[in-house]
């Protein structure tokens, strides 16, 4: 039987693929177009919450959520000790930042409004386990790979757009009115009180505040 690899984006750490192929999974490293390993019609992006929570400031995560959604079968996968709080240097000491809120309203932003699934591994290895089970009922089942689809780049006002206009009630002109209401920040939605915008239903800013919140 010919055998189908995990491919592992050639940005990943090496210890992804040593400890894919300790676990008998045959891997090939390459660079993917969307995501961190993907298999049959399956693509992961992995992050560590620390990360997660650095693309959520810079606002790339928009971007590759757009990027991931693409995709047939995609996932978000976050790794880490805790969902609620990230280890940071702070002069010569490092400290614990509080960032439950952030970091669940953006969960909530990325299933609600792209419809990708996010997993979360308290380690690597545990994540790596779950892969290695996924893959070997996927390749039993559905012996194929599928190419990776390229998508065009959206900017990140189209993103901000589209994450509010998965809301029902939402238009293209609705969901500007609301950036421009919040200074162009999705997430300070979920941290200021509702705001009187025209043409937009005080109860759905209450809406979409709660689920950015929950």
């Amino acid at each position: 039987m010919e055998e189908y690899p995990v491919w592992v984006d050639s940005r990943e750490p090496e210890t992804i693929e040593i400890e894919l192929k300790r676990r008998g999974v045959p891997v090939v490293r390459k660079t993917l177009e969307a995501g961190d390993i993907a298999f049959s019609s399956y693509i992961f992006e992995r992050k560590t919450v620390k990360d997660f929570y650095a693309s959520l400031i810079s606002q790339r995560l928009w971007e590759q959520a757009a990027g991931l959604k693409g995709q047939e079968n995609p996932s978000l996968v976050l790794t880490g000790p805790s969902l609620e709080e990230i280890e940071i240097p702070k002069g010569n000491k490092r400290i614990f930042l509080n960032v439950k809120n952030s970091v669940i309203g953006a969960i909530s932003a990325i299933e609600v409004a792209f419809g990708i699934p996010v997993k979360y591994f308290p380690s690597d290895s545990l994540f790596l386990d779950y892969i290695v089970s996924k893959y070997n009922k996927a390749v039993k089942g559905e012996p194929t790979i599928r190419p990776v689809k390229r998508l065009r780049a959206l900017s990140d006002q189209d993103l901000k757009e589209n994450i509010l206009r998965q809301f029902r009630g939402i238009g293209q002109v609705a969901a500007r009115r609301i950036l421009e209401a919040y200074d162009n920040h999705i997430l300070e939605i979920a941290l200021q009180e509702p705001k009187a915008i025209k043409g937009v239903k005080p109860e759905l800013i209450q809406k979409i505040k709660k689920i950015l919140a929950e």
